[in-house]
């Protein structure tokens, strides 16, 4: 599984230094005795912990090691939500209910239990001044609809978000309604379009070289997380879709890998 534009060595070299920050991150967050460092520390080691995971699958096709490494990242998130909860004087910031890397991983791994935990644990108002109106009621939507909440309830989150969007309908709104409408054409459509809006937000970042340096670009820019989780949720609910997509490959849609041991750090 190639990643275009750099070679083996140079994503091995990216891979090793993912994992010098990750062990940095890891350390703060469980060692720091400011919880603002203990929180970004467990933010920054659940993405990282993703950007190890896709070096996995891209170099050697490890696709246990990809899912474990999906899972500690969702556990660091449910960790720091965790202890958020338990009134510890955490920033708002990385709490916010659209820092949806954890959840994202938990679907992915096909970890629904862990994926419903922290969407019960993520706040449940926006956040203004942190977030986009829109972004909340998108992440919202998704944590309560793996709650479980009434159809009625998600329909009003819907209503709130298209009002956030000022009309618009962006593939992530379509998503969300041909979701809750089991409605497969919709559905396919604008994964379609969420794919192909990722791929435009990845060009842009290069022609202006935003993030085209930072380490984390190159397994991000060749395997779409979101988008994955995405595929999970509709196959969930009954959708048909294809064995692979642009990236998202079928190899990170596995749907068994060998037993996770747990470490215990950060909940890992």
């Amino acid at each position: 599984m190639p990643l275009k534009g750099i070679d083996v060595d140079e994503l091995g070299d990216i891979a090793e230094e993912l994992v010098i920050y990750l062990r940095f991150h890891v350390l703060a967050a469980m060692e720091a005795p400011d919880p603002h460092a203990i929180a970004n520390g467990a933010d920054a080691a659940c993405t990282y912990y993703q950007g190890v995971a896709i070096c996995e699958l891209l170099l050697d096709a490890e696709v246990d090691a990809f899912f474990h490494h999906m899972l500690r990242s969702a556990r660091a998130r449910k960790w720091l939500l965790e202890r958020a909860v338990a009134g510890l004087g955490f920033p708002e910031k990385p709490l916010r209910a659209s820092n949806n890397k954890g959840f994202f991983a938990a679907i992915v791994a096909n970890e629904w239990a862990l994926a419903r935990e922290i969407a019960v644990l993520s706040p449940l108002e926006w956040k203004d001044g942190l977030e986009y109106e829109d972004d909340f009621w998108y992440s919202h939507f998704l944590h309560r609809r793996l709650v479980g909440d009434a159809e009625p309830v998600l329909r009003a989150i819907l209503t709130e978000y298209s009002r956030a969007l000022g009309g618009d309908e962006p593939p992530r709104y379509r998503l969300c309604e041909a979701l809750l409408a089991a409605d497969h054409e919709p559905a396919l459509a604008a994964f379609g379009d969420l794919i192909d809006e990722h791929r435009q937000e990845l060009n842009t970042m290069r022609e202006r070289s935003l993030l085209a340096t930072d380490d984390l670009f190159a397994p991000f820019s060749a395997v779409y997380v979101e988008g994955l989780a995405w595929l999970r949720l509709l196959t969930r609910a009954g959708v048909s879709t294809d064995r692979d997509y642009p990236f998202c490959p079928s190899l990170a849609r596995a749907e068994q890998f060998a037993p996770f041991a747990a470490s215990g750090i950060l909940g890992a």
